[in-house]
């Protein structure tokens, strides 16, 4: 007769068990270059809460990118932050996306779903989605706003459900 804790039990020790799981390394010149955990189909996987699935490096070990993966699809709790973040050698981020179960996923009210930066550190565009399409409520906003360099605003679109509304072409 099982124990009525028997799946709580087998719950924690696939999660104690993935947590001292050792990543698949991948060495350039002697250095790391990449490091990658995987599940038992071969692919990208970590539980969130203990890190990315992949992590890349430029030449002398500056990260630039961080990709959290459940299954092979880019996955990470929005509160949790961003399931990919791409970096510049400098450190700074240059883009940043919002996944869930490998689908672009932020509610609106939190922002953007993806964020590119100029290499100055400003916002270059931010476009909002939801459970993988292209959406905003109008009242909130556009769903797709690019920058110049300075910080104006050059070019806005609306969409609804994924079906573009109404593209703005701001004057300069």
């Amino acid at each position: 007769m099982s124990s009525p804790y028997s799946d709580l039990i087998k719950l924690w020790k696939k999660q104690f068990t993935e947590i001292f799981k050792l990543p698949i390394i991948t060495p350039d010149n002697g250095l790391i270059s990449e490091l990658q955990y995987e599940n038992g189909n071969n692919e990208l996987h970590r539980n969130t809460n203990v890190g990315p699935a992949k992590i890349c490096c430029y030449e002398g070990c500056q990260i630039f990118l961080l990709q959290y993966c459940i299954n092979n699809q880019e996955h990470r709790p929005t509160e949790e932050g961003p399931a990919v973040i791409w970096y510049n050698e400098d450190g700074r981020i240059m883009f940043e996306e919002y996944c869930i179960a490998g689908k672009r996923h932020r509610p609106t009210k939190e922002g953007p779903v993806v964020i590119s930066y100029y290499e100055n550190g400003q916002i270059y565009y931010k476009a909002y989605w939801v459970n993988g399409q292209r959406y905003r409520p109008i009242d909130e906003g556009s769903t797709y706003i690019e920058y110049c360099k300075d910080g104006q605003i050059e070019y806005e679109e609306y969409w609804l459900d994924d079906m573009h509304i109404y593209p703005n072409y701001v004057d300069s």
